[in-house]
């Protein structure tokens, strides 16, 4: 669904180096290729609390699963000492597995509203300013991302996107220390996306509602270099989207069945948690495996799945 999930998964790749908020060398650069692919089959009402008119709770759905296979593309490039340019771009399907037995396919919606797409993700540009101090490193971010050409299938139960353009400051911590053959590196980023493309509503009992709202993003994450050429990875993030309404009655007759931003006005929240493991292939290649689950969600999947599996490249700076 056109659920922040699989953005904020996206927006920061199993890339070891530019995971960090160390920037890259000057004249250096990094490239990444993946695979990846996101799951789920529930979809949770409001905080799992929700009533329905009668004041009888209402639980979590169990819909057709929705399968999203992905290609993740990054580079990223020391342009100074101080700055770091990248640049994303995923290549993203989604499709139902309809069972014949649950909905939404293809008992509920409009017309088309199971069908496959295939299509670009939410594309994005980043600039990292960095200042060292010690084994500390602090790096206020600046990105601009866009899926503007998911407008047509914004709507859809396989929705691939929001249809948005965002500006998104940020910024990045990171402690790093080497304890012998080990070392250990505690990231920590937070950023907000300013959305600047959306539409606005001018009905119902909401409005105006902003769709999409802004959101907030916000990852922890522990790396742990073993003495073999590994790397073990555990993290946590959490996703806020504050503005917009909640599943209930109101919400089903006023946006969900004439309106093509149905899954942009819902007031979203999710906490994740996810682990990686890193092969180093020298100073030069490695290769990353990646998992994640949602734990806790507010009007979306609360059962969602992420893995993905990659390869990066480093290029060191030319000798001057």
């Amino acid at each position: 669904m056109g659920l922040p999930l699989l953005t904020s998964l996206l927006l920061h790749p199993g890339v070891a180096r530019a995971e960090t908020a160390r920037l890259l060398p000057d004249g250096s650069t990094v490239v990444y290729a993946g695979l990846g692919l996101s799951t789920s089959r529930k979809l949770r009402y409001g905080d799992g609390t929700t009533t329905d008119a009668d004041g009888d709770p209402i639980g979590d759905a169990t819909l057709d699963r929705l399968v999203k296979p992905r290609i993740d593309l990054y580079a990223g490039h020391g342009v100074t000492p101080w700055l770091q340019v990248s640049a994303r771009l995923p290549l993203v399907s989604a499709f139902a597995l309809a069972d014949g037995d649950t909905g939404p396919c293809p008992d509920q919606g409009p017309a088309g509203f199971c069908d496959p797409v295939v299509s670009v993700g939410e594309a994005g540009v980043e600039a990292r300013f960095g200042a060292v101090t010690g084994d500390l490193s602090v790096t206020p971010a600046l990105a601009v991302t866009s899926d503007i050409w998911n407008a047509g299938s914004r709507g859809r139960y396989t929705s691939t996107g929001d249809a948005s353009v965002a500006v998104v400051p940020g910024l990045l911590l990171s402690y790093e220390r080497d304890l012998g053959a080990w070392s250990i590196a505690v990231t920590g980023s937070g950023r907000f996306a300013w959305n600047v493309g959306r539409r606005t509503l001018d009905y119902g009992p909401a409005a105006p509602l902003a769709a999409p709202g802004d959101e907030f993003f916000e990852v922890g994450e522990v790396t742990v270099g073993l003495p073999a050429p590994v790397a073990l990875a555990v993290g946590i993030e959490g996703v806020q989207r504050p503005s917009g309404v909640d599943w209930e009655g109101s919400y089903y007759s006023e946006y969900w069945v004439d309106n093509e931003d149905r899954w942009a006005v819902l007031r979203y929240q999710h906490v994740a948690v996810r682990g990686r493991l890193s092969v180093s292939a020298g100073d030069a290649m490695g290769l990353h495996l990646q998992g994640g689950r949602v734990v806790d969600v507010r009007n979306g999947p609360p059962d969602t799945w992420d893995f993905g599996i990659g390869w990066h490249r480093y290029f060191a700076p030319r000798s001057r």
